[in-house]
This record gives structure tokens, C-alpha cells and sequence, in this order.
């Protein structure tokens, strides 16, 4: 029995059987600023808008892009399935192809730049320019929602 009583007064010099806080000093762990509930969330949030900020201006672009290319065949004359037929055929990479010819046929003509531009501000106010911005709404209304469900039910 005296054996018994040595090792758990051994154990508790130790801070074993006392959960950790008997015997010697105990130290929390050093931290640089106190956590805060809510900062996880915070810097989910901040990476997130990084993030989605990213792919709002790659999709923005590309569809801008998209849209000047569509304006540009409309006014060379080409209709959407003579371009799709040129770009599988692989003749937009050369300028001695009929695309190439067509492009370079056009070259800087100011009413074309009119054309193209007002095109582009035509779609600058369209829906679809608007409906971009869901690359923001979408996963921060997804994130609260699993928020919600996960926290109040």
C-alpha cells in the first residue's frame, strides 16, 4: 500500500494524476495576441474576397474579351458558326488563312473601332455583365447558410 501511495505522489509532482496543473509551474502556451471568437471567421471572409476577387476579374476579362470577338465578326461579315468552323480548323493561328486575311482586311478602321466600342458599353450595361458578380454572392451566401445549419439547428 505505501508503494501505491509513493508513485501517485510521484504522479501528481509530475501533473499527471492532477490533470496537468499540479506540482511544478504550470505555463499556458505563449500566444502573440489573444484569439478572438469570431476571427477564423474573419480571415475565412478576407481570404475569400481575395480569392473571389481573383476569379471576378479573370471572368470579367475573359468574357469582355469573348464579347469584342463576337462585335469584331459581326462586322467582318462572319457569322458565329463560320468562325467556330475557322478556330476547329486551326486557321486562326495563321495569318495566311482566310481568318487572318479577313482580320488584317479590316485592320484600323474607325467606324469598326465605333462599332466594336459601342458594342462593348452595350454590354457593359447588359445582364449578363451583372450576373458576373454572383462569383461573389454564391459562396458567401453558401458559407452562411452552412454557418447557419451547422451552429442554430
Amino acid at each position: 500500500m505505501g508503494a501505491r501511495r509513493d508513485r501517485m505522489a510521484r504522479a501528481a509532482q509530475f501533473g499527471i494524476a492532477s490533470g496537468g496543473r499540479a506540482g511544478y509551474h504550470w505555463a499556458e502556451p505563449a500566444t502573440s495576441f489573444p484569439e478572438l471568437p469570431m476571427a477564423a471567421l474573419a480571415r475565412l471572409l478576407l481570404i475569400l474576397f481575395a480569392v473571389l476577387s481573383v476569379v471576378y476579374v479573370s471572368l470579367s476579362l475573359y468574357s469582355r474579351s469573348i464579347r469584342r470577338d463576337k462585335l469584331e465578326a459581326e462586322w467582318d461579315g462572319l457569322n458565329e458558326s463560320d468562325t467556330e468552323a475557322f478556330q476547329r480548323a486551326g486557321l486562326e493561328e495563321h495569318d495566311d488563312s482566310l481568318f487572318g486575311r479577313l482580320r488584317n482586311r479590316a485592320g484600323r478602321n474607325p467606324e469598326r473601332e465605333e462599332f466594336v466600342e459601342a458594342g462593348l458599353q452595350e454590354y457593359d450595361q447588359s445582364l449578363r455583365r451583372k450576373l458576373i458578380l454572383g462569383v461573389y454572392v454564391v459562396p458567401i451566401l453558401l458559407i452562411g447558410t452552412i454557418l447557419y445549419i451547422t451552429n442554430y439547428n
